[in-house]
Order: C-alpha cells, then sequence, then structure tokens
C-alpha cells in the first residue's frame, strides 16, 4: 500500500477505529460495548463525511448484532434493525450486514424482510450462496 506524502487519516477516524476494537473484544462488557458504540456513531454521525466511512457503517453493524442478541424489549428490536439499515445502506457490498438485518427481521417475525436481506447477501457475497439458499428455504417455511 502506497500513500501519498500529504495523506492524512482524520483523527476522529483513528479514535473510533481503536473504539471498536475495544468494543469487539470479548471481556467487554455488554452496557461498555454499547456505550463505546454510542459515542463512535454519534460522534461519526456529525461530520457529513465521516458518517458514510467503513468505520461508521462497522459500528452500526456491531450495534444492531449487539442489540439483537441482548435484547430486552421490543424497542431494542426496532433499534437493532434501524442500525442494521443503516450499516447496509453505508456499506452496501458488505455481506455480513445483511445477514444481520435478516436476523434481526427473522427476529421481529418479518419472514419477507429476513428473505430480501438473505437475498441481498447472496448478491453481494457468492461464497454464501448455498447457504442463503438454504436460508431462503427455512425462512419460507414460517
Amino acid at each position: 500500500l502506497s500513500l501519498p506524502d500529504n495523506f492524512e487519516v482524520p483523527s476522529k477516524l483513528l479514535a473510533a477505529t481503536d473504539l471498536l476494537m475495544q468494543a469487539n473484544e470479548a471481556s467487554t462488557s455488554v452496557s461498555k460495548k454499547e456505550k463505546i458504540l454510542k459515542s463512535v456513531i454519534t460522534s461519526l454521525d456529525k461530520d457529513d463525511v465521516l458518517k458514510e466511512s467503513n468505520v461508521n457503517g462497522h459500528a452500526h453493524a456491531m450495534r444492531a448484532s449487539l442489540r439483537l442478541d441482548n435484547q430486552e424489549q421490543k424497542s431494542d428490536l426496532d433499534r437493532a434493525l434501524e442500525d442494521a439499515q443503516l450499516a447496509c445502506q453505508i456499506l452496501p457490498h458488505e455481506g455480513k450486514h445483511w445477514r444481520i438485518l435478516a436476523d434481526v427481521h427473522e427476529a421481529a417475525g418479518d419472514a419477507k424482510g429476513a428473505m430480501d436481506a438473505i437475498q441481498q447477501w447472496a448478491q453481494v457475497d457468492p461464497a454464501f450462496r448455498t447457504k442463503a439458499q438454504k436460508e431462503l428455504a427455512r425462512l419460507s417455511q414460517l
């Protein structure tokens, strides 16, 4: 990788990346992860350029997954859906984000939404087409 001499990564983006790594640590508590992800997303969403960054897309996906896995009330699922949709909007070629969106739709009882997301997952990540076909067959039975 060769970068121009005048290339600079915004310090906010470097800090956000470091925080995402902390949030991804297995030993970090759920509440701490939520706090870190909220901080990263709030900061990046305020910047017109950084809100469309890969880091922000991954932060939304991580928070969607965290909320899905630790939902205590329906609003957690609604917020997980919002984060998953934003992650897919920011990084539409990231298969994992489509898979998270499918899982959120399924948890919400929306088989059609889950199937649509699975189809997008298969398109952007062809290595998972066979698995996606099995998932589509399973979801069609719901």
